[in-house]
């Protein structure tokens, strides 16, 4: 297993006194390939309904995680 940066943008919800806006925000996420890295974010964020947007994966240098 490799470790992935991935980058989302994210919608937040428009209120009666703001505007709406995209938030960039940065996951590390545990998988075999780029591919399955997107396709973990992609699940998870589809469960909430947010708009988002993956903007870029790259592979880490993180050798191991200590919880």
């Amino acid at each position: 297993m490799s470790y992935y940066n991935v980058k989302v943008a994210v919608s937040t919800s428009a209120s009666e006194d703001t505007k709406g806006k995209v938030v960039s925000e940065l996951y590390l996420v545990e998988a075999l390939s780029c591919t399955e890295a997107q396709a973990k974010v992609h699940t998870d964020f589809s469960e909430f309904g947010n708009d988002f947007e993956i903007t870029s994966t790259t592979k880490t240098k993180v050798v191991k995680v200590i919880e």
